[in-house]
Protein backbone atom coordinates (compact mmCIF):
# COMPACT_ATOMS: atom_id res chain seq x y z
CA UNK A 1 0.00 0.00 0.00
CA UNK A 2 1.44 3.37 -0.98
CA UNK A 3 1.27 6.43 1.25
CA UNK A 4 -1.38 7.85 -1.07
CA UNK A 5 -3.50 4.68 -0.79
CA UNK A 6 -3.18 4.80 2.99
CA UNK A 7 -4.33 8.42 3.11
CA UNK A 8 -7.38 7.46 1.05
CA UNK A 9 -8.19 4.40 3.18
CA UNK A 10 -11.34 4.13 5.27
CA UNK A 11 -9.30 3.58 8.42
CA UNK A 12 -7.38 6.82 8.01
CA UNK A 13 -10.57 8.72 7.19
CA UNK A 14 -12.34 7.40 10.29
CA UNK A 15 -9.29 8.07 12.44
CA UNK A 16 -9.20 11.69 11.37
CA UNK A 17 -12.96 12.26 11.53
CA UNK A 18 -13.16 10.79 15.02
CA UNK A 19 -10.40 13.08 16.30
CA UNK A 20 -7.53 10.61 16.41
CA UNK A 21 -4.89 13.16 15.52
CA UNK A 22 -6.25 15.57 18.13
CA UNK A 23 -5.94 12.81 20.73
CA UNK A 24 -2.30 12.21 19.76
CA UNK A 25 -1.55 15.91 20.18
CA UNK A 26 -3.38 16.00 23.54
CA UNK A 27 -1.41 12.98 24.79
CA UNK A 28 1.83 14.59 23.67
CA UNK A 29 0.93 17.88 25.34
CA UNK A 30 -0.04 16.14 28.61
CA UNK A 31 3.20 14.14 28.63
CA UNK A 32 5.19 17.34 28.15
CA UNK A 33 3.40 18.88 31.13
CA UNK A 34 4.22 15.84 33.27
CA UNK A 35 7.86 15.80 32.18
CA UNK A 36 8.36 19.58 32.20
CA UNK A 37 10.16 19.59 35.53
CA UNK A 38 12.60 16.87 34.52
CA UNK A 39 15.88 17.43 32.76
CA UNK A 40 16.67 15.21 29.78
CA UNK A 41 19.30 13.47 31.91
CA UNK A 42 16.79 12.52 34.60
CA UNK A 43 14.21 11.03 32.18
CA UNK A 44 14.12 7.25 32.06
CA UNK A 45 14.36 5.29 28.82
CA UNK A 46 10.59 4.79 28.56
CA UNK A 47 9.91 8.53 28.89
CA UNK A 48 12.49 9.39 26.25
CA UNK A 49 11.17 6.72 23.87
CA UNK A 50 7.58 7.85 24.42
CA UNK A 51 8.40 11.47 23.55
CA UNK A 52 10.40 10.33 20.53
CA UNK A 53 7.55 8.17 19.21
CA UNK A 54 4.95 10.90 19.77
CA UNK A 55 7.10 13.36 17.81
CA UNK A 56 7.41 10.83 14.99
CA UNK A 57 3.63 10.38 14.84
CA UNK A 58 3.03 14.11 14.74
CA UNK A 59 5.69 14.51 12.05
CA UNK A 60 4.05 11.78 9.95
CA UNK A 61 0.69 13.53 10.12
CA UNK A 62 2.13 16.91 9.25
CA UNK A 63 4.12 15.54 6.31
CA UNK A 64 1.08 13.54 5.17
CA UNK A 65 -1.10 16.62 5.34
CA UNK A 66 1.34 18.52 3.11
CA UNK A 67 1.87 15.70 0.64
CA UNK A 68 -1.79 14.74 0.29
CA UNK A 69 -2.47 17.81 -1.82
CA UNK A 70 -5.50 18.67 0.31
CA UNK A 71 -6.71 22.16 0.92
CA UNK A 72 -3.97 24.31 2.42
CA UNK A 73 -6.45 25.43 5.08
CA UNK A 74 -6.62 21.87 6.46
CA UNK A 75 -2.83 21.72 6.68
CA UNK A 76 -2.81 25.01 8.56
CA UNK A 77 -5.44 23.66 10.98
CA UNK A 78 -3.20 20.68 11.76
CA UNK A 79 -0.21 22.96 12.35
CA UNK A 80 -2.27 25.37 14.45
CA UNK A 81 -3.48 22.49 16.63
CA UNK A 82 0.09 21.37 17.25
CA UNK A 83 1.25 24.95 17.89
CA UNK A 84 -1.58 25.77 20.30
CA UNK A 85 -1.00 22.62 22.34
CA UNK A 86 2.74 23.31 22.52
CA UNK A 87 2.44 26.59 24.45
Amino acid sequence: MTDEDFLKSDWFERFMVLGGFQQIVKMFHKSLQILANKSADSMNKFEKNFIEQMLRLIKIFIISAYSSGDDEQEVMQVLELVRSKSK
